[in-house]
């Protein structure tokens, strides 16, 4: 079973991301969960040595950015916001921006199927 939460994100990180995806030969919805789990991971040993993560915030005029999850991943995304006192959206979108940072997407965009650095 699945569960569908919302995040707000930029013009520009989304379409990196679906460009990451069309590239990588994965749907957009596989790239999304790979950066949430990686995330979670990340946060559980971050909170063990160093305390909770920093947290971003979306900036205002984003898009809505549907993100389906994995019923128990989507339970681990509440759980990590009530347990840093942050909203589920603010955990996925700092998810998704580690994610596209760590991978350099800055930019990416597909122009009539050719890849634009």
């Amino acid at each position: 079973m699945e569960s569908l939460l919302q995040v707000v994100a930029g013009k520009d990180l989304i379409n990196s991301l679906k460009a990451y995806a069309a590239l990588q030969g994965l749907l957009l919805r596989d790239v999304l969960q790979e950066a949430v789990g990686t995330f979670l991971e990340e946060r559980r040993a971050m909170v063990v040595k160093e305390g909770r993560p920093d947290y971003l915030a979306a900036t205002r005029g984003g898009r809505v950015l549907n993100v389906r999850l994995p019923e128990k991943v989507a339970r681990a995304v509440r759980k990590a916001a009530k347990e840093d006192e942050v909203s589920p959206p603010r955990v996925l979108y700092t998810a998704i921006v580690k994610y596209a940072r760590v991978r350099k997407l800055g930019g990416l965009t597909l122009k009539y199927g050719v890849p634009k650095p």
